[in-house]
């Protein structure tokens, strides 16, 4: 058995643009796991990637993801100016930040390929439709997982290659944002915590898995509140009791 963890971060988005964010990282996770020629690798791969695919098409992600990687720019210039600043870190992080913006355009293109290639483009439809997926309604997936191993893992190789530019800044900029969000212990008395603050994109929440208790946010980026509730025999209540945990806010600039 899986030894249990000491606690768990959950992150909760607190601006629309964010939570699309957090959900092409996660797809982006998905997406990454080795095909090996059967259906419980390829059914959920290709749900993963069409669920990014439709991501990008309700989403504006190049325009957004420049704008946000520019702020983060300019919130790394200003740091420049503070006399004790690692000087050789600064250029280091306005490069790579650069570069992520400059990569975007070639990142456009490559997605809007993907979303015409004909064997995806195929089965698309398939993938929008409620309820699970099957082979009988595929055969050309079906076709497909019949081909050597090899041969599907260089195609899964080549529509990941895709999504590399976006998959970068996506990264640079949501790095950027953890790392300048220290976590600091709060107290929610009797299972509550409520906040007004400055803008912000996310919440991370650290919890001690010991009480078995998770976070229900709720609010908007300059206020929000924060409910414990507890997780029993499937079964979940508010949790009534004061309990410390650890809070990081990741500002939006």
């Amino acid at each position: 058995m899986p030894e249990s963890v000491p606690y768990v971060i959950y992150e909760y988005p607190l601006q629309e643009r964010f939570r699309t964010y957090l959900r092409l990282e996660q797809g982006f996770q998905q997406i990454q796991t080795p095909l090996d020629g059967s259906e419980q690798h390829a059914l959920p791969f290709f749900n993963a990637l069409f669920g990014l695919l439709e991501l990008f098409e309700r989403f504006d992600v190049k325009t957004e993801l420049n704008r946000d990687l520019d702020a983060q720019k300019q919130f790394v210039q200003q740091w420049a100016r503070h006399p004790q600043v690692d000087k050789d870190m600064v250029a280091l992080l306005l490069e790579r930040l650069a570069q992520a913006q400059e990569q975007l355009s070639e990142g456009s293109i490559a997605v809007r390929a993907l979303k015409d290639e004909p064997f995806l483009a195929g089965m698309k439809q398939r993938f929008s439709q409620p309820g699970c997926q099957a082979l009988f309604d595929l055969p050309q997936l079906q076709t497909w997982l019949s081909q050597p191993v090899a041969s599907q893992i260089t195609h899964q190789q080549q529509w990941l290659s895709q999504f590399a530019h976006y998959r970068h800044a996506l990264s640079q900029l949501l790095s950027l944002l953890r790392e300048r969000a220290p976590f600091e212990t709060v107290q929610a008395k009797k299972g509550f915590w409520q906040e007004s603050t400055d803008p912000l994109a996310i919440l991370r929440m650290k919890v001690s898995s010991e009480h078995a208790v998770y976070p229900v946010v709720s609010g908007h980026r300059q206020r929000f509140t924060i409910r414990l509730m507890a997780l029993s025999e499937g079964q979940s209540n508010a949790f009534s009791h004061d309990l410390a945990f650890q809070l990081a806010r990741c500002y939006e600039q």
